[in-house]
């Protein structure tokens, strides 16, 4: 149970190379998260001096707010990628912040924001920082029920989000417009709203993009 305005930093023990997910032993109807509430995915040093590769994110919980930051290097930040595991939708009732050239893949698993109908709820993506929607067959798509979002559209460190689902795959409008949009793998993807497109679109090999819808 965490409470209102609480905090949970989770990065795993120095030689765990993906971070701690969450307390893995819960089951969703066991965990209470308020929405005000927020789960930090860090990526730390380990013993070694090296840093992780990446970090697992469970989709078991119904998350207040999710933060995905890693771990500052001199003028530089090594990151690695966060990724949702667990085969469920990602449940929030707060917003998802992704700070600094983190990469978020959601593993074909689809997020969905304000349960809890809150205006407030966001997606906040800092500069240099990647959304990578889609894997394999599990077409995903940009998250839902969000109230807004903010995304670096600095020259040269853009926020990108990438469908990268295999197969048919619908893209939908992103409020204020895509920064940077790279569409790959392979299939027919479908643009189902208009959609704005602030910097550049790029389409990788064996895409098929359909504006029809």
């Amino acid at each position: 149970n965490m409470g209102a305005n609480t905090n949970l930093l989770l990065s795993g023990p120095d030689n765990n190379t993906t971070g701690d997910p969450f307390p893995s032993v819960f089951t969703r109807a066991n965990i209470s998260l308020d929405p005000t509430s927020t789960v930090h995915f860090i990526k730390t040093e380990r013993d070694d001096g090296t840093f992780k590769s990446g970090q697992q994110i469970s989709t078991t919980p119904i998350y207040g707010n999710i933060v995905c930051e890693g771990f500052e290097v001199g003028a530089s930040r090594d990151n690695g990628a966060k990724t949702l595991i667990g085969g469920n939708t990602l449940r929030m009732n707060g917003s998802l912040f992704l700070r600094d050239g983190v990469q978020l893949e959601d593993n074909g698993n689809q997020i969905t924001m304000g349960d809890d109908g809150n205006v407030d709820d966001q997606i906040n993506m800092a500069q240099n920082t990647i959304l990578i929607i889609g894997e394999g067959g599990n077409n995903t798509t940009f998250p839902t029920g969000y109230q807004s979002v903010t995304a670096s559209n600095t020259l040269g460190g853009e926020a990108i989000i990438r469908y990268n689902g295999n197969g048919a795959q619908n893209i939908i409008a992103m409020d204020g417009g895509y920064p940077k949009l790279e569409i790959q793998n392979a299939g027919v993807k479908v643009l189902v709203d208009d959609i704005e497109i602030l910097t550049s679109i790029e389409l990788k090999n064996n895409i098929t993009l359909d504006n029809s819808g």
